[in-house]
């Protein structure tokens, strides 16, 4: 979850510049990163979203 507050944080950071598109991408990989501490911490691990996805469509 370290990762994802440190993309959280970027993201703030580059909205505030309006550089809207860096934003984004920090904004996603925030979310991609917090999932993905989810999935560790139940004992799914992954690094591919297709993989992320394949579970949560189950």
């Amino acid at each position: 979850m370290e990762k994802a507050n440190r993309f959280l944080d970027q993201a703030e950071m580059v909205r505030g510049l309006q550089q809207w598109d860096l934003a984004a991408n920090r904004y996603y990989y925030a979310c991609f990163h917090a999932v993905q501490g989810l999935f560790i911490h139940n004992g799914q691990a992954s690094k591919r979203l297709s993989n992320f996805e394949a579970v949560i469509k189950k």
